[in-house]
Parts: C-alpha cells; structure tokens; sequence
C-alpha cells in the first residue's frame, strides 16, 4: 500500500504533465495598447502607441488605418518571442476612420487591438 505522501507526490507530477511546459506555441499573440504615446493633427494625423503582450515566436508590430482608398499601416517594430512592450507609430495625412494595432507572428497569425483616440 502506498503512503500518502508518495500518491500525493504522484497526483502533483501528473497535474504538472498536464500542465505543459509553460512554453508559448510559436503562432502564439496577444496585443494590448497599454498607453496612448502621442496624438497629433496638427498636419494630418500622427499617432504612436505602447503595447504590450505575448509572442510565441519573434514578431512585428504595427499600427494599420482604414482610408477611404483601403487600409495603410506604418513601419513594423520587431519584437522578441515571449513578453514585449514596444512603441508602434503612424503618420498619414487626414484623420482616418479606424484605428488598429496588429501583432504578426509564425503562421503567420496575427492578432489585433483597437487604437483607442483622445
């Protein structure tokens, strides 16, 4: 018969197995702005943001708007696989209708945060 303390032991080890490894998949992404850096209109439209999130594999940020013509995003900032905060920016002439932070990574999969206005 076995102890306590040793079926104990083995419930934990396989909790911890089905737990996994704490690794991220590599198609893994969250994305959250965490702050709005700047706002300007004084000639169009120049926008940055702070975000925050997860990657599961190396990937790039950027900041997409909705013009009449379609959509156009600013440069892409790469980040690392796992937590990031990173400053993504914009500038354009006019004040588009909406506003989007995107996050690529392996898939390539992309997730997506509303960039909120002043």
């Amino acid at each position: 018969m076995r102890s306590a303390t040793t079926v104990a032991a083995l419930v934990a080890l396989f909790l911890a197995g089905c737990a996994g490894t704490g690794e991220l998949s590599p198609d893994h992404c969250r994305i959250r702005v965490a702050a709005l850096e700047k706002w300007d209109t004084t000639q169009g439209l120049d926008v940055a943001y702070r975000v925050k999130g997860e990657a599961g594999s190396p990937g790039v940020v950027w900041v997409a708007a909705q013009t009449p013509s379609g959509w156009i995003s600013g440069p892409g900032v790469n980040v690392p696989a796992g937590p990031y905060e990173a400053i993504a920016d914009l500038s354009l002439t006019g004040i588009p209708a909406d506003l989007t932070v995107v996050l690529e990574v392996a898939g390539p999969k992309r997730c997506r945060a509303d960039g909120p206005r002043p």
